[in-house]
């Protein structure tokens, strides 16, 4: 069986619109505790993202903080939707140190996945395999051709 990014659920995305002002962005972000901010145009059409790192990097260098987000955003080129595998997913993810991906529909954003969603689904999923491996092992029968008699196995 194929998991798919619908199969794990995605989280709300923290974003703000493309004018909006750095600081208040900033704020958003520091009051969601996350560690980015995603940019969107109307519609919540999603344009980029914004790292906490963007953000202080800015301050340091007595940047405006009236000035939109969308001058510290970073376009992204990778992404998922919810009828992405989970496999193709957690490899985009390893291979281009992402802790998450947005979820998006014809270029909406629905939302985010994120590393942590993914090992504690894969870690359900394979618990839940193994227990019933083990029960369907349990119920199967003995071969019949097996007697058991106190010296032993009788063929």
């Amino acid at each position: 069986m194929t998991y798919r990014v619908r199969d794990v659920g995605i989280d709300p995305a923290v974003a703000v619109p493309a004018a909006t002002p750095i600081e208040k962005a900033e704020t958003r972000l520091l009051e969601a505790e996350t560690s980015q901010i995603f940019v969107t145009a109307h519609q919540q059409a999603w344009v980029g993202v914004v790292p906490a790192s963007e953000f202080l990097k800015y301050r340091l260098m007595g940047g405006d903080l009236t000035d939109p987000v969308s001058c510290l955003q970073t376009p992204i080129s990778y992404f998922a939707t919810l009828d992405s595998p989970l496999l193709q997913v957690a490899t985009l993810m390893r291979e281009n140190w992402h802790e998450r991906l947005p979820v998006l529909e014809e270029g909406r954003l629905l939302g985010v996945i994120s590393r942590n969603q993914l090992l504690r689904f894969l870690g359900a999923s394979l618990e839940t395999l193994e227990s019933r491996e083990l029960r369907e092992r349990a119920e199967v029968p003995r071969p019949k051709f097996l007697v058991a008699s106190q010296s032993g196995v009788k063929l």
